[in-house]
């Protein structure tokens, strides 16, 4: 089974005993090979879009630009759209 071929198999392993829908694309870093899964189906993104809001705050930590110990108080205004609702109600 070609590295791709495995890479997918392994994943799709991991995926099955899983509930609900999972979608999948992954690069192997060394390789640079992809894999899709599930590629068309439309998934809420849920806790993933705090990935690039961390590599975001990790990339001004380490120019100077924060403060990791900075504490920042959220509010309901704050709130992302989730659902088609704001955090207003």
């Amino acid at each position: 089974m070609e590295r791709a071929g495995q890479m997918e198999a392994e994943v799709r392993a991991i995926l099955a005993p899983l509930p609900g829908t999972v979608a999948v694309a992954a690069r192997h870093l060394r390789t640079g090979q992809f894999i899709w899964i599930n590629e068309a189906q439309h998934v809420p993104a849920a806790s993933v879009i705090k990935i690039p809001v961390l590599v975001a705050l990790t990339q001004a930590a380490a120019l100077g630009r924060i403060s990791l110990n900075t504490t920042v108080e959220l509010d309901a205004a704050d709130l992302a759209l989730r659902d088609g609702k704001d955090g207003s109600g």
